[in-house]
């Protein structure tokens, strides 16, 4: 996944893929999801280097920090119109929980980048700025890097980043625990020649420089499919994806999801086509971002299968909260706000894994803290 965010970012301005219903930016988000010491801040390194050579020392350039506010956002993106830019955000927990409460910082910021997802940004009106300015736009390419700790992660996140397409955006790369071993604990130190090239390795200039160039030769920004027997065979990886989501227990938010992964995997054949310099997309770089694509399935159907999991944990947990400040009555716990818009079936099986789990008791009709 770090490679292929780092193609987006070095190249994916380059071009774009344009439909009849408007344009489709070449930039992936990525989200890296590893236990501590499980080689997130490595991957970042690897990303940072390759992102610097293909711009020429431009990863500065390329990343807006990670707390920029949604009108700043967009004001940034506007000026710099026509370039890859993006938001590289570590132990991004904090962030995905502010985001959960309505009018934060956080929540504000989440809106923004969805909205740059699709590929244009909108100055926004606020106190001070020049009126003449409201409603400029630009064309974007908006890149979102999330990394964080497994856990934490699909604890604070909930249903609803699954619902509103936030986790079908993303390439996700779930990683194990760390191995270690004395090979692992041994440095590797620099060669003379890495240390004179600010410590990165010659081979990566050599293939972005590569890379870059070849990309330089797309005149008029546009790629497309080279034929119709590669159209078709996209065409039928979705429709698979597709019948997958819809046997799923999680179909209805898991098809949103596979339905976004399926666009990703062509961006991911534009960028391999772009990076040989040529503007369509043939059978072989279709076929290498669908393996690629089917990392990245399994990777978003497990985050979004322990999201899912996750959300009816923290029901448990409220149900057993209820009922420890004192006895409540079926009735009374149907009317919980929480269960306000879940069916009644729903809430009992809620209740019956609470019991089983030994939280909860059902003593002369009332529910009361076991």
């Amino acid at each position: 996944v770090t490679a292929w965010i780092a193609l987006s970012a070095g190249i994916g301005d380059r071009a774009s893929i344009y439909e009849k219903k408007g344009r489709t930016p070449l930039s992936l988000w990525g989200f890296n999801l590893a236990p501590s010491a499980g080689g997130k801040s490595d991957a970042n390194e690897h990303k940072k280097n390759v992102v610097d050579a293909m711009r020429k020392g431009g990863f500065s350039g390329v990343s807006l920090g990670d707390d920029a506010s949604a009108e700043q956002l967009m004001d940034i993106i506007i000026d710099r119109p026509g370039q890859t830019m993006g938001i590289f955000m570590d132990e991004c927990r904090e962030f995905l929980d502010g985001s959960k409460r309505p009018g934060s910082y956080e929540s504000k910021a989440l809106g923004a980048y969805l909205k740059l997802y699709d590929g244009r940004a909108k100055r926004q009106l606020r106190r001070g700025m020049d009126k003449e300015q409201v409603g400029d736009e630009a064309e974007v390419a908006f890149i979102l890097w999330m990394q964080g700790a497994w856990n934490p992660v699909v604890e604070t996140m909930d249903t609803r980043h699954i619902e509103n397409g936030f986790v079908g955006r993303f390439l996700v790369a779930i990683g194990g625990d760390a191995v270690v071993t004395r090979d692992s604990l041994t440095p590797e130190m620099a060669d003379e020649y890495q240390i004179e090239n600010g410590g990165r390795h010659p081979l990566i200039d050599s293939l972005a420089g590569a890379v870059k160039m070849n990309a330089k030769d797309i005149k008029d920004g546009r790629i497309t499919f080279s034929n119709q027997a590669v159209l078709d065979r996209y065409v039928d990886m979705r429709q698979q994806l597709d019948a997958f989501a819809l046997s799923h227990p999680l179909s209805e938010g898991l098809r949103g999801v596979l339905l976004r992964v399926g666009v990703n995997i062509m961006k991911g054949a534009g960028l391999l086509a772009l990076s040989e310099g040529r503007d369509r997309i043939e059978m072989e770089d279709l076929l290498l971002a669908m393996k690629s694509g089917e990392y990245w399935v399994k990777g978003s159907v497990e985050l979004a299968e322990a999201i899912s999991a996750s959300g009816y944990r923290r029901l448990v947990e409220h149900v057993e909260s209820l009922v420890q400040s004192r006895s409540r009555t079926p009735a009374a716990i149907y009317k919980s706000p929480r269960f306000q818009n879940m069916r009644k079936f729903e809430v009992d099986e809620i209740l019956d894994r609470a019991e089983k789990e030994g939280r909860i008791r059902l003593a002369a009709g009332v529910w009361e803290a076991a």
